[in-house]
């Protein structure tokens, strides 16, 4: 058996068992910040397509939108003073509900393609309210991890996702006395600036070698003709490689000796 056909057969025994590696989006292997402002959006048009974890242009390598009513792949280039559900460029990446989209959902993927654990430290981002309605309403940030791609939102339930509620966005500017008009997402009244410090707060997210992570922002439709349009920008996650234990034991071992040695003095 010559080796081509002996890496053919190695080939498809790893497909069979599942240790080929998933389908992979943003990978991460070493220390690094991932950063995304969302400038690649277009910013005109009420018919731009939309594709899951594309490079096409108006679309994002790692990003998912998906509705759990009717979505149509395409979005809206606009400043709130739209009300067609769909998924919107604000110049941010947001959302407007209807009895139609149902809730809607997008969020980013990474994969862990090196040979180390890794752990998610702090999150931040700024969201945005680009329409006002009659109620506090939010985008819930969760995650869901998995050894195989992960490609659906989910948008239709909670189940196998966990909140951060620390990362959720509420809307500043609600209640019954809010216009029902168009808002300018970027003044400092229709924005918050969202952050979490997972490590500080011991909520580390850790991910294996070849295990998959979706960040999900949920937005659930409300009622007809009260809802808010919400967006996140700015978006930040730091991700570092979880120290080895001898590397932490050698940095509690230092810690020590130095106490140690101020005892003496």
């Amino acid at each position: 058996m010559n080796r081509f056909r002996v890496a053919f057969l190695l080939l498809l025994l790893g497909l069979a068992v599942g240790v080929v590696a998933p389908l992979r989006a943003i990978n991460i292997s070493t220390n690094q910040t991932y950063t995304q402002d969302f400038n690649t959006l277009n910013s005109t048009g009420t018919t731009n397509v939309w594709a899951d974890n594309s490079s096409n242009p108006g679309s994002i390598i790692g990003w998912f939108a998906q509705a759990g009513g009717t979505f149509g792949s395409n979005y809206i280039a606009n400043n709130g003073t739209l009300t067609s559900g769909d998924i919107y460029s604000y110049g941010a990446l947001g959302s407007f509900n209807t009895s139609t989209t149902g809730n809607l959902a997008y969020g980013v993927t990474f994969t862990n393609n090196g040979s180390a654990n890794m752990q998610f430290e702090l999150i931040s981002y700024t969201g945005e309210q680009w329409r006002n309605g009659v109620a506090n309403q939010t985008l819930t940030f969760s995650y869901q991890k998995s050894f195989v791609a992960i490609t659906n939102l989910t948008p239709t339930t909670d189940v196998g996702w966990t909140q951060v509620p620390g990362l959720t966005f509420t809307a500043p500017v609600s209640g019954i006395g809010a216009q029902l008009d168009g808002n300018d997402g970027n003044l400092a009244g229709n924005r918050t600036a969202v952050e979490f410090d997972l490590k500080a707060n011991l909520q580390l997210i850790f991910l294996q070698p070849n295990e998959t992570i979706m960040f999900r922002w949920l937005d659930i439709d409300f009622l007809s003709g009260t809802e808010v349009a919400m967006a996140i920008d700015d978006l930040s996650i730091t991700v570092t490689v979880v120290p080895e234990p001898s590397s932490a034991l050698l940095a509690f071992g230092g810690v020590g000796l130095l106490v140690a040695r101020r005892r003496r003095s």
